[in-house]
């Protein structure tokens, strides 16, 4: 009681904060983990109840308090009949209940309070960071989607609620439930949307009441259970706004987290319920359907069907392949409901699209259940790619040319919402499944042709999607080069669409109007280089490629010429002498002659030096018959007449070359040079820096 003193409301205010600090240390180490002296129990039980109120203690005490009560109820968890009857007495009254659940509403929500000047309280944060540090909290450890939801507060209540069960007789209980409990969710409930900790309270109180109803003996108990959550939840997702789904999805992954028993799931039929129809009665004897996602029609808003696509993706994210019946209530109407005509359902189907691909990626999942839900979403998409592709690649009317209120065409939809799909599979590929990289790739084309559709939200997304797909990191996961010869190579493979138009497509992305799709044409380039050097090695297409970075050399953005650079030095490792002596000549076509006549453009200049430098750059530690003229051609162009970005670029071409040869430079790289070859590079080389 002396401790806690300067932390309760007074007419004066609360004392100072080091002394409010001091004090409730004192008050977190009187939460042992060891249980008290049987002297003090009683006390040391009705102390933490009393000093469970909002209405007369602060956030500090009230935190504090909850934490106690959590340990002691969990220490004594076996022994609960044995405590004194004061105390019990006190813990199942009603107004108690009250109170205790009323304390989660200014426990852990820092961040969801609008108005710090409402609990004014410098002591609070550290003390709070104390607490969640405390060793004897549970281990629960899950990543959360929200920062709202607190675990410490769902915990707290599962242990409260297991706690009463046990100890009070079932009549009692359902009592307890339909009404101090009842009177509680439906007053925060009933509070306005901005007072978020209220609402984010509510939320933890259902979480952990059905968490701790697992372990329940009596199915009329938990349907006691049911009968108060399920008008206050749909109340509650109804006026929920989009910020705060977060929070549901987190409370849905802590009812169903860690199902070790099938009798569990059957114990939770209600949430998955509420995941896959929240609108219809949650406790039914059998699972719902997922609700039909066409909001033409039926009364459900948009809105509302983006909130109950959350909710479902919220228990596919703990249940994953656990729950068959999970996966088969949804799949028909995720698969008929994509190309859906609103923007914001698209999004969250390529999401559940995602789920039921990552199937394929798990290597715990049994083979049975990839077959059946993950394989015919792969092969869907491989098809509806292959349809839709020509007419994404025929339509070229844009958003602002279509009528006034006319639609926008089923296969503009569909496309948008398997770029979703990819992007998501894309954004969490692991795996090395064969399926799902087959797919991603037969996808490919389809997202070329979206990049150039003058839609611009189907351009946007196919655009990020190609981004994605051709990554650093992807590119050495994904198989473009086992699949080179369907994609971009002509060889002898003239039934397949892709192979015979795949270069002219990565020449048509070349020249694309949106700098993106020319970097990425040029990428897919480079590692096909890179992937595939023995197959494309002397063959024509080789040639080809180069051809396209040569071209996209005079680009106007810098990231598209460097990505050019790159592309080049990877693909003419797979060329013959002559091919690159060919290109040779053209780059020094394309800089120009020397010296530089007054008023040449720098730009022009760059692109052939640069395409100079991609050819010396291939062969680092060795000097092929070509290298000699090459390096010597580049190094001409370091005159003291040339731009200044392309002097530095000759100097640092150089001086990388010698770098990279010095090792061997006199026993066996220097006699592939003539005197005047070497007097032109040691001119042209510049100062070596310090580090060089």
């Amino acid at each position: 009681d002396v401790a806690s003193a300067p932390v309760q409301r007074g007419a004066g205010g609360p004392s100072h904060w080091r002394y409010q600090l001091l004090c409730t240390v004192a008050l977190v180490a009187l939460n042992s983990p060891s249980a008290p002296n049987a002297s003090v129990v009683e006390s040391y039980g009705l102390w933490l109840l009393k000093g469970v109120d909002t209405s007369k203690f602060t956030p500090l005490l009230n935190t504090v308090c909850l934490h106690g009560l959590m340990q002691f109820l969990k220490q004594n968890a076996k022994t609960l009949d044995k405590l004194p009857t004061s105390f019990t007495d006190k813990l199942r009254n009603p107004e108690s209940v009250k109170k205790v659940l009323k304390g989660l509403v200014v426990a852990h929500h820092e961040s969801l309070r609008s108005s710090p000047q409402r609990y004014p309280e410098t002591a609070l944060n550290p003390v709070v960071e104390v607490v969640r540090l405390e060793i004897t909290w549970p281990f629960y450890r899950s990543s959360r989607l929200s920062t709202g939801f607190s675990i410490h507060n769902a915990l707290f209540t599962q242990t409260f609620f297991r706690a009463l069960a046990r100890l009070v007789p079932e009549n009692e209980m359902v009592s307890l439930l339909e009404g101090a409990v009842r009177d509680t969710l439906d007053s925060l409930a009933e509070l306005p949307s901005e007072e978020a900790d209220s609402h984010v309270a509510l939320l933890e109180i259902f979480a952990g009441a059905v968490r701790a109803s697992r372990k329940w003996v009596s199915d009329s108990l938990r349907s006691s259970l049911w009968g108060v959550l399920d008008p206050v939840l749909k109340k509650e997702i109804g006026k929920a706004p989009l910020e705060r789904l977060g929070c549901w999805s987190d409370a849905l992954r802590f009812c169903v987290y860690d199902l070790k028993y099938s009798g569990d799931l059957d114990r939770l039929k209600p949430v998955l319920n509420f995941g896959l129809d929240w609108k219809k009665h949650l406790d039914a004897p059998t699972l719902h359907l997922l609700v039909s996602l066409d909001a033409s029609k039926t009364s459900t808003t948009t809105l509302e069907l983006v909130k109950q696509l959350r909710l479902y993706q919220s228990l596919l994210i703990e249940l994953f392949y656990s729950s068959e019946a999970l996966l088969e209530a949804a799949m028909a109407v995720i698969r008929e409901s994509f190309g859906n005509p609103y923007k914001q359902i698209r999004e969250e189907l390529g999401r559940c699209f995602y789920f039921f691909i990552c199937l394929c990626q798990d290597r715990q999942c049994p083979p049975a259940v990839k077959k059946k839900f993950s394989a015919p979403f792969l092969e869907y998409a491989r098809e509806e790619a292959k349809r839709i592709q020509p007419l994404v690649e025929e339509d070229t009317t844009s958003a602002a040319e279509r009528l006034e209120g006319a639609a926008r065409p089923d296969f503009i939809c569909l496309a948008e919402n398997l770029a979703y799909g990819l992007i998501h599979t894309l954004l969490g590929f692991e795996g090395r499944d064969p399926e799902v990289q087959k797919t991603v790739v037969e996808m490919l084309p389809l997202m070329f042709a979206g990049a150039k559709h003058p839609d611009t939200d189907l351009s946007g997304l196919s655009l990020n999607a190609l981004a994605f797909a051709f990554s650093p990191h992807l590119i050495k996961t994904l198989p473009y080069g086992e699949t080179a010869a369907e994609m971009a190579v002509s060889l002898s493979k003239e039934e397949s669409r892709v192979a015979e138009g795949g270069i002219e497509l990565l020449g048509e992305g070349a020249s694309h109007r949106h700098w993106k799709v020319r970097e990425i044409s040029v990428r897919l380039s480079e590692s096909l280089g890179a992937s595939c050097r023995l197959c494309l090695f002397g063959s024509g297409d080789t040639t080809r490629l180069l051809d396209i970075c040569r071209k996209t050399l005079a680009d106007e953005n810098a990231q598209v010429r460097l990505q050019c650079q790159n592309a080049i030095t990877a693909l003419v490792l797979g060329c013959e002498e002559g091919v690159v002596r060919k290109f040779t000549k053209e780059f020094q076509e394309m800089a120009g002659p020397l010296p530089p006549p007054p008023g040449t453009k720098a730009d022009r200049v760059m692109s052939g030096v640069q395409g100079l430098a991609a050819l010396v750059g291939a062969c680092p530690y060795h000097v092929p018959p070509w290298m000699p003229d090459t390096v010597t051609a580049l190094a001409r162009y370091g005159h003291a007449r040339s731009a200044d970005q392309v002097k530095k670029l000759v100097q640092k071409s150089l001086q990388e070359f010698f770098r990279t040869h010095q090792d061997a430079w006199k026993q066996q790289h220097q006699r592939h040079f003539s005197e005047e070859q070497l007097d032109i590079l040691d001119a042209y080389k510049g100062r070596p820096a310090y580090f060089t």
